[in-house]
């Protein structure tokens, strides 16, 4: 086995055999003799461990370390390690994120794993010997941030979304390669917001000037505001228009009122005034009496209708109106926050 692994993201890693099949047969022993209820963090003494469940899931992890499925790899350690964290353990998943590029996570957990192994170096004399050359390797290869910070006193850092605590006047920090956004935070004070992209073995430095108090804006009242008085000329056009209307729709009534007197007239002139008979030839006349009646009645309510809407329209929408408007708008006070960014 040796001491520099530079994962590539695909095919298999040789230089790992040895260790992959040693950490397989010390997880196989541990299983064995150690009491399941020492498995758990927090024992439960009505909990029961598969201990060959355990083991079948880290042979499969196993697998897929070799078959370069790290993220599937790294979720069937990370698992394992809820049940009991070993430094077997935690070395294959910090090799799981040296290989999906997360070089600063996989740096960390390197270290957390050799110092399990020094815990219990009788079980772990592999990771003793082979962590520490991981460690050398990967922590060249690691991006920094360093930040130089005036006025640090409250000032907090966050990065990437996550509170680092109070800012010192010099502090460095580990980065996985991709992109990140740094923000220094100071109460009262202007922030420092910084966005930028890391790669492998990259040191960006930056430096968060003295910050000045937030200028507080304050606008003063304005006087209350003046009245103006406008009058709005005053819309005629509907009401003549629909009162038109009513007066065309009286007009036709009153020429059916016509056909009808028309029509009675003439059924009339042959009729009998001792018997009441009339000439049968003049049905027809009848009928259509009958119909001008209808049409003359039906058009005059109608129009006496519309002539009334046109009225009301012309003597509401038609006339003048008064309006009152403010002459000049209030502010009330108003504040403004600032943020540098540098891009």
């Amino acid at each position: 086995m040796t001491a520099k692994h530079k994962p590539t993201g695909g095919g298999r890693n040789p230089r790992f055999g040895a260790l992959r099949s040693h950490a397989r047969n010390l997880l196989c022993i541990w299983l064995a003799l150690t009491p399941q209820s020492a498995l758990f963090a927090q024992p439960s003494p009505s909990a029961e461990i598969d201990l060959e469940a355990l083991r079948k899931r880290f042979k499969r992890a196993l697998e897929l370390e070799e078959r370069s499925k790290w993220a599937e790899a790294k979720a069937e350690f990370e698992e394992i390690g809820k049940v009991k964290m070993t430094a077997q353990v935690r070395f294959h998943i910090a090799l799981c994120e040296e290989s999906l590029g997360q070089l600063a996570t996989a740096l960390g957990h390197y270290e957390a794993a050799l110092q399990l192994a020094e815990a219990d170096r009788a079980n772990n004399e592999d990771v003793l010997s082979t962590a520490p050359e991981h460690i050398a390797a990967l922590e060249p290869r690691v991006p920094k941030l360093k930040l130089t910070v005036e006025n640090e006193g409250s000032a907090e850092i966050i990065l990437d979304g996550q509170a680092k605590g109070i800012a010192k006047r010099g502090v460095e920090f580990r980065l996985d390669p991709g992109d990140h956004r740094v923000e220094v935070v100071r109460p009262g004070q202007s922030n420092f917001l910084r966005k930028f992209s890391s790669e492998e073995s990259s040191v960006l430095e930056f430096s968060v000037p003295e910050s000045k108090a937030i200028v507080s804006v304050e606008q003063a009242t304005a006087p209350p505001p003046k009245l103006l008085t406008e009058t709005e000329p005053g819309n005629p056009v509907p009401g003549i228009v629909v009162g038109a209307g009513g007066l065309s729709l009286l007009v036709a009534s009153g020429v059916f009122v016509g056909l009808w007197q028309a029509a009675i007239s003439d059924v009339r002139s042959t009729c009998n005034e001792q018997d009441q008979e009339c000439d049968s030839a003049l049905a027809g006349r009848v009928d259509d009496g009958k119909l001008y009646s209808g049409l003359a009645w039906g058009l005059g309510a109608a129009g006496v209708a519309m002539a009334a809407t046109g009225a009301v329209l012309y003597f509401t929408l038609g006339q003048d109106s008064t309006v009152t408007r403010k002459a000049a708008l209030q502010l009330g006070p108003a504040s403004a926050t600032f943020t540098l960014q540098l891009d």
